[in-house]
């Protein structure tokens, strides 16, 4: 078990690290994200967001890709996050939210990528807290969701799946408001999924208010994923917290 404990001031001390930086193709010329221009088709909440990130040499992500995404790299330096929260008034356009249904908590693995020089993130997977979700979400979206049992409160969050070895256990509390630096928004602020889907590569727009970032701070942590037990190693290197973001989502296209 990969289990880790440090005190509340954890954030403010360094934590080394060491890795092959391999860059993205010079050729690539990253762009803007379309903004979509016809109507938006489905509501969601993205709320109670811990973001926890570890930079990754880009080898070793390499081999999860489709044909089609290369890697997005940050001053050269690939990145992995995980991202538990609570997906909240889940509603397409025109109906109500659900109540059972709109509402569970999730849990995702990502990484950034482009396509076509566009920057997005790439969903390695997702948990989610809801059986009728998760059987949901994966039909009408084709976004690799599993279930997972998944307690998300104000200070603590806990996604197991037995089954498959997955397991997260973390304690944490959130300071003040922090000013987002470049890489705090390079690692946020990401307006596309580029997710193959049914065989196709396609890009899931969405568009919110940028996130509102605070301190974060964990009190403890474990976290077990085998198939990405290379990638994730030792306590995140940088986090933060936000309350959440009003999120309206469009086709994929």
């Amino acid at each position: 078990m990969a289990a880790f404990f440090w005190p509340n001031n954890y954030q403010k001390r360094a934590v080394p690290f060491s890795m092959t930086v391999i860059p993205s193709p010079p050729l690539v010329q990253r762009k803007e994200v379309p903004v979509p221009t016809g109507p938006w088709r489905y509501y969601q909440e993205w709320n109670r967001a811990l973001f926890m990130h570890w930079p990754v040499a880009t080898a070793s992500l390499a081999d999860h890709l489709p044909e089609g995404l290369i890697l997005d790299t940050y001053q050269g330096q690939a990145w992995i996050s995980v991202v538990p929260f609570v997906l909240e008034r889940v509603r397409p356009r025109g109906l109500p939210a659900v109540r059972g249904v709109s509402d569970f908590a999730e849990l995702n693995i990502r990484t950034y990528v482009l396509r076509d020089g566009v920057p997005g993130v790439y969903f390695l997977a997702i948990e989610a807290g809801s059986k009728v979700g998760t059987w949901i979400a994966k039909n009408l979206s084709g976004l690799p969701y599993s279930y997972a049992r998944i307690e998300h409160t104000n200070h603590e969050v806990s996604v197991k799946a037995g089954s498959r070895g997955v397991q997260l256990q973390l304690g944490y509390s959130v300071g003040n408001s922090m000013a987002s630096g470049p890489l705090d928004v390079w690692l946020t602020e990401r307006y596309a999924i580029h997710q193959v889907t049914k065989g196709k590569l396609r890009t899931y727009p969405a568009q919110h208010q940028p996130w509102q970032l605070k301190q974060l701070s964990l009190s403890y942590f474990s976290f077990e994923y085998p198939q990405f037990e290379s990638l994730v190693e030792g306590p995140p290197v940088r986090m933060a917290y936000s309350e959440g973001v009003q999120v309206h989502a469009w086709d994929p296209y």
